[in-house]
């Protein structure tokens, strides 16, 4: 298994926050549903930080979608994921 590709912290930001934007949540909202701080969800919208699996579920739990959906919109965005 290889390393994470440089871009799929930043396609996972992009796809979260386009989530987060669709429910008209801030950051904050988000953080405060998904049980976690302020600043992972900054550090994950900005691609400072690429998500471990607990995260991807509670991101998800709290947004309401799948995490299959995150994932699947991430790989939407570049063939090479």
């Amino acid at each position: 298994m290889g390393a994470v590709a440089p871009d799929l912290p930043a396609a996972f930001g992009t796809v979260l926050a386009r989530y987060r934007e669709q429910k008209g949540w801030t950051q904050m909202t988000l953080a405060v549903k998904a049980g976690l701080h302020l600043n992972a969800v900054s550090n994950l919208e900005r691609g400072k930080r690429c998500p471990n699996l607990y995260t991807v579920m509670a991101l998800s739990r709290a947004l309401e979608v799948p995490a299959a959906s995150l994932i699947a919109a991430v790989e939407k965005t570049d063939p090479r994921f």
